[in-house]
């Protein structure tokens, strides 16, 4: 594994005793992109629950920068035959990033999932977001920015698994492993296979 000093980020699991310092920061984080606080209750109630969530580290400044929630679904659905739709996916939850401390970190957050994914065995990694987000400024550029320029695809809006009444905007993009990433981030997050089940 490379030293820290030869990247410009590590990514890593969120240590015990940080869920309270990241919960105040994603809260001030959304803020200032103008988000309504209900945006950010899923990775705060995430944090209080101690889900798997990752973040990403500024070498220079020993600062948390961004987080991710991932979410390996069930370990049961990982036992072939399936077809390519019912094949194993790594799911973000949900990602914060602090919007004045670098350039593209929803980007390279993105890029480290899907290298991670790729590394576990998953085929893709999946998403969504809520289709009421598409009537805030925010959002409206948000949605054309992962699409266009982190590689998401979408098949249009359905209604939420766990909320018939709401509408999300389903994304997915194949699992794939980027050697470049080494030069940009030093990963210390264990590359589960897809099959185990974390959460317990």
């Amino acid at each position: 594994m490379p030293s820290r000093r030869n990247t410009e980020y590590t990514v890593r699991l969120l240590l015990p005793g940080e869920e309270g310092p990241l919960a105040e920061q994603v809260t001030l984080w959304r803020s200032r992109r103008n988000l309504a606080r209900e945006v950010t209750q899923p990775l705060l109630e995430a944090l209080r629950r101690e889900r798997e969530i990752v973040v990403l580290v500024d070498n220079d400044q020993d600062t948390i920068v961004g987080c991710l929630q991932l979410d390996r679904g069930n370990p049961a659905a990982a036992s072939p035959p399936h077809t390519e739709a019912q094949a194993p996916a790594l799911k973000l939850v949900t990602m914060a990033t602090d919007p004045g401390a670098g350039y593209r970190l929803g980007w390279l957050l993105t890029l480290w999932a899907r290298h991670h994914a790729a590394l576990c065995g998953y085929r893709r990694l999946v998403s969504e977001i809520p289709v009421r987000h598409h009537t805030s400024p925010v959002g409206r550029k948000l949605f054309p920015y992962l699409l266009d320029r982190c590689g998401w695809s979408t098949t249009g809006p359905t209604r939420a698994a766990n909320h018939s009444s709401a509408w999300v905007n389903p994304l997915e993009t194949a699992a794939a492993t980027h050697p470049s990433l080494a030069a940009m981030v030093t990963d210390e997050v264990p590359h589960a296979p897809a099959w185990q089940d974390t959460s317990a």
